[in-house]
């Protein structure tokens, strides 16, 4: 008789997703009021949820409830990992079009997504110098002590623009025509910016697991690396979790060659899970790491808002950050203080939730037009959803973007924006921010549908690599993970207790 009521119970929810009334994305009805509405106990439905959230036809999110997944059968895409590096001459150089064009895309909306501000800020407010006011610096170590940063307050250095401050940065700990190494795919303000410094880029791809530590230490020791760049937890491409165990490998090496390394974090508070990641810079001991963090574009007039820590040898670095003036206006840094006293965690989560949400709606209706044409890196978290294409797609859609230049389709990041390797250029970005994406969904679609792929009956040599080098990737980081302490599983009955109630 259970086993019926169960299956009853299943049956219902397929029947809702048929009827539309449950599309990917969407909030599932709470325990008790499906308990009520269908005539069965409560631990009936906590057992059926929890057999659909196995079965992957919903999630559950920490003190949010469960949420309806979109079961893909896309194919996934496998993040290209390079078994080279390459140094990056000026030719590698964006035009300053290309570069004011793909500013939005990149750095994405809060609004247009939420519907609101995370905070709004006084514009006409006072400028400021120095530091920054000690209520906002007090806010921001309130929040780097969530991602497991242990700071004081008086470490911390605001400012207007996180790029400001990555080149502010670069000037302190390196001279014209030191190679940087940088760890890809990753913001193309960091290249970009170390191209217009004169300093030599020298770049590593890393899959989906991270970069290979072995061609790393090659890398530095040959080319004589005078700094490193990495791209925070939920960079680009697309929810890039790189596993406790590796971030410590990676401070090791960099304790071991002495070597300094600039943390660009602007996506690790984008989790959907609810619980944020680890950064390089909770497992500094040895104060290595300079740290940029930022939340941009927080409300509808576009406001930043940026910070660096001046710890241990980088604390001399705050006479240069006064003679740049880098700090933010007093209404920015009022509108933080004053987001961060209402609860700015709940606020960024349920922001990576909605972010989440969006993905798995997208997803479904990619599925829908362009099953065999498209296939998807699965985001963890992070703002974009990125998309694989075959060359012939590739370049019928490079065509199409072409053309369609002047109507400034927000929302698209073309791969070779932000890596450098041999088949980046049959990569797209999708920004799930930005205010355009349901129109640049549509416009992609009907681009595509117009495109016949090409059917390979071999697998190439390149895309054999590829697929090798990723399961080897991936079995590397599976035994570095089975050594790692395992997360508890969500409890339903949490959900039950917090948010059942009445």
């Amino acid at each position: 008789m259970t086993e019926f009521l169960y299956q009853n119970l299943i049956d219902w929810f397929q029947e809702q997703l048929a009827k539309g009334a449950f599309v990917a994305g969407d909030k599932m009805p709470s325990l008790r009021s499906v308990a009520k509405e269908q005539g069965v106990s409560l631990n009936t439905v906590i057992h059926v949820y929890e057999i659909l959230a196995k079965e992957g036809w919903i999630e559950s999110q920490p003190k949010s409830g469960y949420f309806v997944c979109h079961r893909s059968q896309l194919r996934a895409a496998i993040p290209i990992l390079s078994d080279t590096f390459q140094t990056l001459t000026t030719s590698s150089r964006l035009s300053f079009e290309q570069r004011v064009c793909n500013h939005t895309t990149l750095t994405g909306q809060v609004y247009p997504l939420m519907r609101s501000d995370l905070f709004t800020a006084d514009t006409k407010s006072k400028m400021a110098i120095g530091q920054g006011e000690k209520a906002a610096l007090n806010g921001v170590n309130e929040h780097l002590n969530a991602l497991g940063i242990q700071n004081k307050a008086d470490s911390i250095w605001l400012g207007h623009s996180s790029q400001a401050l990555f080149t502010q940065a670069v000037h302190q700990l390196t001279n014209v025509q030191d190679k940087v190494l940088v760890i890809a795919p990753c913001d193309y303000r960091l290249t970009q910016t170390l191209l217009d410094l004169d300093r030599v880029p020298v770049v590593i791809t890393a899959g989906n697991h991270g970069a290979d530590l072995d061609l790393v230490r090659e890398c530095i020791e040959e080319q004589q690396i005078q700094l490193v760049v990495l791209p925070g937890q939920f960079s680009l491409p697309a929810g890039q979790l790189i596993s406790n165990l590796s971030l410590r490998r990676w401070i090791a090496l960099l304790d071991e060659l002495n070597l300094l390394a600039i943390e660009w974090d602007m996506s690790s508070c984008l989790s959907y899970k609810g619980k944020w990641p680890i950064t390089y810079k909770s497992l500094d001991a040895q104060g290595r790491v300079f740290y940029i963090g930022a939340l941009e574009h927080f409300d509808q007039q576009g406001n930043d808002i940026a910070w660096v820590l001046l710890d241990g040898q980088f604390s001399s670095f705050n006479h240069a950050f006064f003679a740049a003036q880098l700090t933010p206006p007093l209404g920015v840094q009022n509108a933080f203080l004053q987001g961060s006293k209402q609860n700015l965690d709940r606020k960024l989560n349920g922001l990576a939730r909605a972010i989440w949400r969006k993905a798995e709606s997208i997803k479904a209706q990619l599925e829908s037009s362009l099953s065999d044409k498209v296939s998807v890196i699965a985001a963890k978290g992070g703002r974009f959803l990125w998309l694989r294409f075959d060359t012939t797609l590739a370049d019928s859609l490079r065509s199409a973007l072409e053309a369609a230049k002047d109507t400034n389709k927000l929302g698209l990041l073309a791969g070779e924006l932000v890596f450098y390797e041999k088949g980046a250029h049959e990569w797209l970005a999708l920004n799930l921010t930005t205010e355009e994406i349901d129109t640049t969904l549509l416009w992609l679609i009907e681009e595509l549908t117009k495109i016949e792929p090409v059917i390979e009956e071999e697998v190439s040599e390149e895309s054999e690599k590829q697929i090798k080098d990723s399961k080897k990737v991936e079995e590397a980081d599976l035994s570095d993970r089975k050594k790692e302490e395992v997360e508890p599983l969500y409890n339903p009955m949490l959900d039950l207790i917090n948010h059942d109630f009445g």
